[in-house]
């Protein structure tokens, strides 16, 4: 490569990135979150919209919103696929259950370490962040930590966004979806990590997913009752998994996804989900 090129390119350097990030809470009870990475000239809207995003959640009114801006070295960001979605064809809360289950089940997860991970979800704890769980024995493992772990800092391309938009248009909660898949992403490229169960916290919102590398991203409708503010996420850990570098990287390490990772927008039966390994078409 030509000395003149390098020079050029040198005085040339990526775009500013930025991770912000919102807070809010009322008298210590979490209300809302959400955050991204992007450019520089996108910080002052974006701070807005989180803002108002807050301070009308349906969670209610906050006493205290935090937003967080930091400047992120652009080669510093690891790039990662996004997880495919689909949805699984639910009719019941019942149905929903043994759908979370059965996945979990093909994602190497037994049934008495489901039931720890629903326990910690459904106890009533308020944690804004994951708890990390042995998947093996229902262990929690994020003893250190209080309010779980934080899956942070990660963003989404303009190209694989786009790619996104396009295809889940008419998508319910298309907003929701893709800053949860997002967060599944990055949580499932962490080494150690085999699946995800989520139950959303927002008592209007009843589709749950399960989520793994080899299953994708699935939606799982009806797995709460509209109404109940329970929710919380849980991540399974393999048992020889280093804990505290895994909590550094989902916590710490920037993430970019750099390619969408396609959704199939009319539902599948369950046991078409789990004959297939992934969410693909």
């Amino acid at each position: 490569m030509p000395d003149e090129f390098i020079t050029k390119a040198a005085r040339c350097p990526l775009p500013a990135l930025y991770s912000i990030r919102m807070r809010a809470s009322h008298r210590g009870r979490h209300i809302s979150g959400a955050e991204g990475i992007i450019n520089e000239e996108l910080v002052d809207d974006k701070a807005i919209a989180l803002i108002h995003r807050a301070l009308n959640h349906s969670r209610g009114e906050p006493d205290s919103i935090t937003v967080t801006i930091e400047r992120i070295d652009g080669v510093e960001v690891k790039k990662i696929p996004a997880l495919p979605i689909c949805t699984c064809r639910i009719n019941s809360g019942e149905a929903a259950r043994g759908a979370v289950a059965a996945l979990l089940n093909h994602a190497g997860i037994g049934a008495s370490t489901v039931s720890a991970a629903l326990n910690i979800i459904e106890g009533g704890a308020d944690e804004s962040g994951a708890a990390l769980v042995d998947a093996a024995t229902g262990e929690r493992l994020d003893t250190e930590s209080t309010g779980g772990i934080r899956v942070s800092r990660f963003g989404i391309e303009d190209e694989a966004l786009a790619q996104f938009k396009v295809a889940a248009a008419g998508l319910l909660r298309e907003t929701r979806v893709l800053e949860a898949v997002m967060l599944a992403s990055k949580a499932a490229s962490g080494r150690g990590v085999i699946a995800e169960l989520c139950i959303s916290d927002n008592p209007g919102y009843t589709t749950g997913y399960v989520s793994s590398r080899g299953l994708g991203y699935v939606r799982i409708p009806h797995i709460k009752k509209e109404g109940d503010s329970k929710g919380g996420r849980v991540l399974f850990i393999d048992k020889g998994a280093d804990i505290n570098a895994l909590i550094r990287y989902l916590r710490h390490t920037p993430v970019m996804i750099d390619k969408f990772g396609g959704i199939q927008l009319a539902s599948k039966e369950l046991d078409e989900l789990i004959g297939i390994d992934n969410c693909q078409p």
